[in-house]
C-alpha cells in the first residue's frame, strides 16, 4: 500500500468516516489492486469488530446496570433493546452481504447462497436473520 493511500485510510478512520467509506466501496463495487483484502471483507471485519469490542459488551453492560438498578424503568428497557436490536441488525447485515455477493457466490458455492435471489425472498431471509440473532443473543456471522 501507497504512503499517500496509507494516509487517507489514516484520516478515515480518525475522523470516524471508515465505516461510511467502506459501505461506499461496497456498494459501488470498488476494487484496488493494491489492497490485501477486498472492501467487503474489510466491512466485514470492521462490523464484527465493533459488534465484539462495543456493541456486545455495551449491552451486557446496560442489562448488568438493569438487573442491579433499585429502579427498573421502561426506558432502560428500551435501551437494552436499541441495543440488542442494533446488535443483531449489524450481524445479519454481515452475514446478508457476504452471501450476496457474487465472487463469494462463485468462489464457495456449497457455503454462499442461502439468500436467495428475487428481492421478496431477500427480505423475509433477512427479518428472520434480524430476529434469529435477537432470540440467540446475536454472535456470529451465520448459523446453520
Amino acid at each position: 500500500m501507497h504512503l499517500a493511500s496509507l494516509g487517507a485510510e489514516l484520516i478515515f478512520v480518525v475522523t470516524f468516516l471508515k465505516p461510511a467509506v467502506d459501505a461506499y466501496r461496497v456498494a459501488t463495487g470498488h476494487e484496488d489492486k493494491d489492497a490485501t483484502y477486498s472492501p467487503l471483507v474489510e466491512m466485514s471485519f470492521g462490523k464484527g469488530c465493533e459488534m465484539a469490542f462495543e456493541s456486545i459488551p455495551g449491552g451486557l453492560l446496560q442489562a448488568y446496570m438493569f438487573i442491579n438498578s433499585p429502579e427498573k424503568t421502561t426506558f432502560l428497557l428500551v435501551s437494552i433493546l436499541i441495543s440488542t436490536l442494533t446488535t443483531g441488525f449489524s450481524s445479519a447485515m454481515v452475514s446478508y452481504d457476504m452471501d450476496v455477493s457474487v465472487a463469494n457466490r462463485k468462489e464457495v458455492p456449497l457455503f454462499y447462497g442461502y439468500i436467495k435471489d428475487s428481492n421478496t425472498e431477500r427480505m423475509i431471509t433477512f427479518i428472520l436473520q434480524v430476529s434469529e440473532r435477537e432470540r440467540s443473543g446475536g454472535g456470529g456471522v451465520k448459523t446453520s
